[in-house]
């Protein structure tokens, strides 16, 4: 079962709701999880429950994806999130508008005065380290 795990503060299993989608191996129907997945207005609802904000049409999320809290979550216009990604946000985190982050992405700013991206990135393009620094460009 695939599942996102929405938290809200103050943090404890009595704040978190979960959105379950089935990925049960018995149950292999071929194109279910797919539609199941697909239900982003159901993703967006949650999601906007979590941050306590309108969530735009074009937010994309693949479960499952974990939050600590929400409420320090801000996203632009036209975001992408994998599979697997875990946002600690209780230092605010700020994701810009036509943003893609790949699976397994963990993003902390739980007790860090800033965060591993410290200026903006030009669009189009792949970094990764701690700082994060331009690799190239993919547009």
């Amino acid at each position: 079962m695939s599942q996102v795990v929405l938290c809200g503060p103050p943090p404890g299993p009595s704040t978190c709701r979960t959105l379950s989608l089935e990925n049960d191996p018995v149950d292999r129907e071929p194109g279910r999880r797919d539609a199941q997945v697909n239900d982003q207005d159901a993703i967006r609802g949650a999601w906007s429950d979590l941050t306590g904000r309108p969530t735009d049409e074009r937010f994309r999320l693949v479960p499952p994806v974990h939050s600590d809290h929400g409420v320090d979550l801000r996203l632009g216009a036209n975001v992408f999130i994998n599979h697997g990604c875990t946002l600690n946000d209780i230092g605010g985190i700020d994701i810009g508008a036509d943003t893609m982050i790949g699976p397994n992405v963990t993003l902390l700013t739980s007790g860090h005065p800033v965060a591993v991206v410290t200026r903006d990135v030009p669009p189009a393009t792949l970094v990764a380290g701690n700082p994060a620094r331009v690799l190239r460009s993919v547009g």
